[in-house]
């Protein structure tokens, strides 16, 4: 899979991302419907992670990341705090 992205400042999932890659852990990803809040989620291995900063106002993220085992399914009870739509 491949993700890419703006930076915000203090933003969890990004540091979470890099700290997990940079130890070389896996990374839980969920793909979450917010109104169902139905969700796949799988291991992944972080491949790259690169960040580009061309100006001084704003700054981009990409990485790629291979499945490590399957696809499950998952029903949530609520929305993980940073993945509400505001």
């Amino acid at each position: 899979v491949s993700f890419e992205g703006l930076v915000t400042r203090d933003d969890p999932a990004l540091a979470k991302i890099e700290e997990l890659a940079d130890a070389k852990q896996f990374v839980e990803i969920l793909e979450i419907d917010i109104d169902s809040l139905k969700a796949k989620v799988g291991s992944y291995k972080v491949n790259s992670l690169e960040f580009e900063y061309p100006n001084d106002d704003s700054a981009s993220y990409s990485f790629e990341a291979t499945l490590f085992g399957d696809v499950t399914e998952e029903t949530l009870t609520t929305v993980p705090a940073g993945d509400q739509l505001s």
